[in-house]
């Protein structure tokens, strides 16, 4: 009787937990169905005299615009929507010559990326404006990001109770060896650089003399970027903006940020869409804006000369996942664009901290051939380093922002030994049978032996030596030159032009015009790789592997932990990453 009662509550409690994976997934198909058919809309709604293009920044930007079904957030049953920056420069570029278009509102909540990012939106708006159409940017508060991108407007207004919370940069590493050692856990690590901080989480707890030096060189080189743009922007001297974030004048104090030009007006947002909506000329009870997803874009429909442009974004892996890239889809690309005559110049378009030393050395391989075929050029996003550099340093130029992150020239690798944490605190015995000497090589449950080591040693510094000889082959340095900016320290856009690590400031925008020069063509279309693949197999198999989220905006934290985690879990081979921080 007690097996038929545990036998019936397991197929109830079964069907229930089906009937929820079934609901969830039929809504998300629904979505997705949606999403396909308005994609291939093409009827176009004629937009009024005076409206306002509203740009609406409350969350990720991307470089591409992504919808993603693995991540479903069971509170209101939506799917993450990125904004990508690609869509964001098209409807500005197309906006400053659209006589229906007046001005430009920037909507700004949060602004989740990098400062590269914020300036390459920032750099498009400057263009935008010489149209002489203006620029209105309204918050309820401001931080660092969201105001570097404001400064540019030409009005600024906040609610009268908002903060203005401008108070530097700053960087954080959690140092786990003391917490690794309670566990059991031992992190033997191999690299060359050191600077190459990735692993010092695992070995020490506080931050080396090195880590420090170059993480303080980055954000006071990022930082003074920025002060000096909004001071350009607002007419105000950087030295008393200094003081400003010093002080934490501006924090609480919304009088203040008028008297000094931080913002221009105080209102709540009804009044300042009043107020804009009178600027423009509307007569219209309510504001007419559109929003960049409602913005209908004219395409060139030129066939006859191709731009292909390349994204590379996140990690690089064998296997891609959320947030990474794989050889074998950027391969795929790279010979598709081989092979088509109508591409006459490429951009690598490349975010990526790196990854896996072998993976990235599969892509540089490919690209090679390609850059041997086409003009490629790269255009560098909020980061481009480690592996990340390896695959942009072909390029026949390097275009990069001030406060892109890049360098980080530099190979380690990992490897976890949990001897104490399973024999000790366990209590578990490993008892291993072998052919061979070594043949429990790279395994958790032993430590590595000096000859082991020397082996790891030797397998890193091949891999250091394959890195800086490829930068060699194509930068104007010298193999001597590139280890010594090497050593795994990373740089910002600044001084990576300052040593010979990339060539230009500019965005994607700029890359593409470099392309287009090389490629000595006067008019284009752009063709992006990989390709979207929207169809019934592509979104079911992200549902299968979706992620249910609890917790609401909190998932995105937890996830970064998981990431950690994962990292921790799968550090065998070579690795060519930067090291993991924010800087906010």
């Amino acid at each position: 009787m007690k097996n038929f009662f545990k036998t019936t509550l397991a197929v109830i409690t079964g069907l229930f937990v089906w009937t929820i994976i079934c609901f969830v997934g039929f809504l998300i198909f629904g979505v997705a169905a949606l999403s396909i058919v308005s994609s291939n809309d093409s009827s176009e709604e004629k937009l009024d005299k005076n409206t306002i293009l509203q740009l609406d920044f409350n969350g990720e930007i991307t470089d591409r615009d992504v919808v993603n079904y693995t991540n479903i957030n069971l509170s209101d049953f939506s799917v993450d929507e990125t904004l990508g920056l690609n869509v964001i420069s098209k409807c500005i570029k197309q906006a400053a010559n659209d006589d229906n278009i007046s001005a430009l509102f920037l909507n700004l909540t949060n602004l989740d990326c990098g400062y590269a990012t914020v300036e390459e939106i920032r750099n498009l708006i400057l263009k935008f404006k010489t149209s002489g159409k203006p620029v209105f940017a309204y918050a309820e508060n401001y931080d660092n990001s969201t105001y570097f991108l404001a400064s540019v407007a030409d009005k600024i207004f906040m609610n009268p109770c908002g903060d203005v919370e401008l108070t530097g940069l700053s960087m954080q590493n959690f140092y786990l060896k003391s917490a690794l050692e309670k566990a059991g856990i031992n992190m033997q690590v191999v690299r060359h650089g050191k600077f190459k901080s990735a692993v010092e989480p695992y070995i020490q707890d506080k931050m080396s003399a090195e880590n420090e030096l170059q993480s303080r060189t980055l954000i006071n080189d990022i930082w003074n970027n920025i002060l000096n743009k909004i001071g350009e922007s607002r007419n105000i001297p950087v030295e008393t903006l200094s003081k400003f974030v010093d002080d934490l004048s501006l924090i609480g104090n919304p009088k203040f940020c008028v008297d000094n030009s931080i913002v221009d007006s105080l209102m709540f947002r009804n009044d300042f869409l009043d107020f804009m909506k009178n600027y423009v000329g509307q007569s219209s009870k309510k504001i007419k804006t559109v929003k960049i997803k409602d913005y209908n874009l004219n395409e060139n429909l030129n066939p006859k000369s191709v731009i292909a442009v390349v994204y590379a974004s996140g990690e690089i892996t064998k296997d891609a996942g959320r947030g990474e890239f794989s050889s074998s889809e950027i391969c795929k690309a790279l010979k598709a664009i081989a092979d088509d005559d109508a591409v006459k110049g490429v951009v690598l378009r490349v975010n990526s901290p790196g990854g896996d030393a072998n993976e990235a050395e599969i892509i540089f391989h490919e690209a090679e051939k390609l850059a041997n075929e086409k003009p490629l050029v790269v255009s560098m996003g909020d980061y481009a380093a480690s592996g990340g550099y390896y695959i942009s340093c072909l390029a026949n130029q390097i275009f990069v922002q001030p406060t892109t992150i890049t360098g980080s020239i530099g190979v380690f690798g990992v490897i976890p030994c949990a001897e104490k944490l399973i024999n000790k605190f366990i209590g578990v015995n490993v008892e291993t049978v072998t052919t061979n000497k070594h043949s429990d090589f790279l395994t958790v449950t032993k430590p590595l032996d000096s000859h082991e080591y020397a082996v790891m040693q030797r397998s890193v510094e091949n891999v250091y030596s394959l890195f800086i000889s490829h930068i060699a082959d194509y930068r104007p340095l010298t193999v001597a030159e590139v280890d010594s900016v090497g050593q795994g320290r990373v740089w910002s856009g600044v001084n990576a032009c300052k040593i010979g690590l990339a060539d230009n400031f500019g965005g994607l925008d700029d890359a593409i015009e470099a392309v287009a020069q090389l490629a000595d063509i006067k008019s284009w279309k752009i063709d992006e790789y990989p390709k979207d693949d929207n169809s019934f197999n592509a979104i079911f198999k992200e549902l299968l592997s979706a992620k249910i989220s609890l917790f609401g905006d909190y998932q995105k934290d937890y996830d970064k932990v998981l990431k950690q985690v994962e990292h921790l879990q799968n550090n065998k081979g070579v690795k060519c990453i930067m090291p993991y921080f924010e800087v906010k």
